[in-house]
């Protein structure tokens, strides 16, 4: 009996019974707390921000939150850290980056035990809360965050090594895509994929990069570039999307992922063409637009050679 209340009380849960949706919340609830809108709001209102007290109270949330949830996150094998996201606000001490809360991977072999250990069947809402936000965080990780130049970033090992197990055990519980993770196990499976091709690198830089954004989407990727910018920026980004071209070109292992990426921006291009064609026949914003097309018939010509 003694021994039973010396075991801490995450110890007694057992893991197929784990879920970490109150952890989540609170990483949703610090994440939204210090949104870039929440914090311009705050500057709107006549706040006084400064970049400093942004910085700190970021890293006591993290600490707060290690300590809280630190011994049930290492059970099932995770970490949270803080994460640029790019996003930047001007406060009254300067520029002040924005951060959020993320999950990692610290240990795969333990979250594989943990996927594992819950049934299909059994698994509850809160369960699937937490799997959905892990995954979506890794993947984003994965895609923003992780340094793929540098083979001892301990976050990306733990989770490459383990992607095939990974993706097995979250498709034995999601075997009818009913449960909503299989927008992030798709994601999972292109990396894996790309990982197995020895090009998983020039894969996430051309997904950083945007290049394989839908044709003709409603996003900011080559297809659209044109809608949105200067001539001086639209020839920056045709430019860094030729040199990864070139780059993958140049590694003599991503074959099949060059021609893939190589037709993918000709379709690109032939979709901007044709809507600048249209807008410039229409009359509209001529001054603006003819600028673009020659920058763009220019890239074409060089994909085809490329």
């Amino acid at each position: 009996m003694e021994n039973e209340r010396n075991i801490p009380e995450e110890e007694k849960i057992s893991l197929s019974e784990i879920d970490f949706s109150e952890m989540v919340d609170e990483v949703d609830n610090y994440n939204a707390k210090f949104s870039t809108g929440r914090l311009m709001a705050e500057a709107v209102r006549g706040g006084r921000i400064k970049g400093e007290e942004v910085d700190q109270k970021s890293k006591l949330n993290l600490i707060k939150a290690n300590k809280e949830f630190g011994p049930l996150m290492n059970r099932v094998g995770l970490n949270i850290e803080l994460a640029e996201t790019g996003a930047a606000i001007f406060t009254s001490d300067g520029k002040a980056g924005i951060s959020e809360i993320r999950f990692n991977i610290a240990n795969r072999e333990k979250f594989i035990g943990y996927l594992q250990e819950i049934g299909p069947e059994s698994i509850t809402e809160n369960q699937i809360k937490g799997l959905k936000a892990v995954l979506e965080n890794v993947t984003l990780q994965l895609e923003k965050q992780y340094q793929i130049d540098n083979p001892n970033d301990d976050r990306m090992v733990e989770l490459l090594s383990g992607l095939d197990e990974i993706i097995k055990g979250c498709e034995r519980l999601d075997p009818e895509n009913s449960i909503g993770i299989d927008e992030s196990i798709e994601k999972l499976k292109k990396y894996n994929e790309a990982r197995k091709n020895k090009s998983l690198r020039e894969f996430i830089v051309a997904e950083r990069e945007g290049l394989f954004l839908e044709v003709g989407g409603r996003n900011f990727g080559p297809s659209t570039w044109h809608m949105d910018v200067n001539p001086d920026y639209y020839e920056e980004k045709w430019a860094k999307a030729l040199k990864v071209l070139s780059s993958i070109k140049e590694s003599n292992k991503s074959g099949e992922f060059y021609k893939k990426l190589k037709d993918h921006l000709i379709d690109s291009v032939k979709y901007a063409i044709d809507d600048l064609e249209k807008k410039i026949k229409a009359g509209d914003r001529i001054d603006y637009y003819q600028p673009l097309m020659e920058i763009i018939d220019n890239y074409y010509d060089e994909l085809q050679s490329a």
